[in-house]
């Protein structure tokens, strides 16, 4: 299907220049592995100017105003393959002290027995090296740092 969406170019919450990447190609693909909201798909629908006769189980393309049993549900599909799941903060924290876990689990082979003067050890991400490190005070109270090589 074919659709004019000139008019809604500067209103396109992804930007203009996104979908002037794909004009005059088949983006039905970049369409739904966005996986567009259900508003989006309404509005896309009322914006289909020509209409792939395949999709009515014939061949050949008509505008759409002419056809009188025009339903454009047929054309595309009304609710999303899977819901959305944004990288909240949560998913990010959550994802964090996985993370956070797996390293201090790593570092904590690397402590002598007894060596540590609590027992515990304190795990950092160190962003500018992109790695997880740790500290722990010894019995003598000097403090000791630790890496993780992976």
């Amino acid at each position: 299907n074919i659709y004019d969406l000139s008019n809604f170019l500067e209103d396109h919450p992804g930007s203009p220049e996104t979908l002037m990447a794909h004009a005059g190609r088949d983006a039905t693909q970049t369409f739904e592995d966005v996986n567009h909201s259900r508003t989006a798909r309404v509005m896309s629908k009322s914006m289909c100017v020509t209409v792939d006769l395949f999709c009515y189980g014939g061949c050949g393309v008509r505008k759409a105003k002419d056809l009188p049993h025009f339903d454009p549900s047929r054309i595309m599909k009304n609710k999303r393959r899977r819901r959305r799941q944004p990288a909240t903060l949560k998913s990010i924290r959550i994802r964090l002290q996985l993370e956070e876990q797996k390293a201090k689990h790593k570092l904590t082979k690397l402590v002598p027995s007894g060596e540590a003067l609590t027992g515990n050890i304190n795990v950092y991400y160190n962003a500018f090296e992109r790695r997880w490190k740790a500290w722990y005070l010894d019995t003598s109270f000097q403090t000791q740092y630790l890496e993780n090589d992976d």
